[in-house]
């Protein structure tokens, strides 16, 4: 836990622990959540420093661009290049830090800008959201937010890879209670009560994760939304077969 070290840090090395609470607000940047109280300590210890501290006042300068970018994931599409120009204007400013941990927050904040980037191209008229898959869906990321995970899921990951296949074919064709059984159980022997009983649960495991907006349930069977852009990650390749 980064911010349970913070107390005793501030009394021992107050550099290290304005590093803690930018290190945390970074996290919570990814998830588009909010890190002012965060924020505001880390300004208290540096204002307690003084100006001189250069490498508390780089990492303060990298916690208040964390900070924006958790305003810019938590914001509305329109309502986000505002504060992605603040947090891009607090590293642009900062040069290169000679300590380590400092660059390596850096290279954080960076690599959230990127992904916040390439979420703000302008959508097409008609459509809601972005969405970005890995090439195997190890990881799903919504209008630039935190990636949702489905490394560990398999049964969930290749449900998402069979939808997101089925939507870059015809996106109108819906894969059923059996097809999609058949994937992430293929050759399991079932009753069809059991059988939809999984997929009904997987179905709602993915709504809960933050897939509800991109899963459509239509006269039975079930599609990626036609209203939201899906791309494949230039990095991992083409979804796979």
């Amino acid at each position: 836990d980064l911010l349970a070290g913070v107390p005793s840090l501030r009394a021992n090395d107050p550099v290290a622990a304005v590093a803690h609470l930018a290190a945390f607000i970074g996290v919570r940047a990814g998830r588009g959540s909010s890190a002012q109280r965060e924020l505001a300590n880390a300004t208290a210890i540096v204002a307690e420093l003084g100006a001189a501290v250069t490498p508390a006042n780089d990492l303060l300068a990298i916690a208040r661009a964390f900070a924006h970018l958790c305003d810019a994931n938590r914001g509305a599409a329109q309502h986000r290049a505002a504060p992605r120009a603040l947090a891009a204007g607090e590293l642009d400013a900062l040069g290169t830090p000679t300590e380590f941990y400092a660059r390596l927050l850096i290279g954080q904040a960076r690599a959230l800008l990127e992904r916040l980037d390439a979420a703000l191209v302008e959508l097409p008229p008609g459509f809601r959201h972005d969405v970005e898959f890995h090439a195997n869906c190890h990881w799903v990321i919504i209008d630039g937010a935190e990636p949702i995970d489905l490394s560990s899921r398999k049964q969930l990951r290749v449900i998402v890879k069979a939808l997101a296949r089925q939507h870059f074919i015809d996106a109108a064709v819906l894969l059923s209670v059996e097809e999609l059984l058949e994937v992430g159980w293929p050759g399991e022997t079932m009753t069809t009560t059991s059988g939809r009983s999984r997929i009904y649960t997987a179905i709602r495991d993915l709504r809960k994760m933050g897939l509800d907006a991109l899963i459509v349930t239509d006269d039975g069977g079930y599609r990626l939304a036609s209203d939201v852009r899906f791309r494949v990650a230039a990095s991992t390749g083409i979804l796979a077969h």
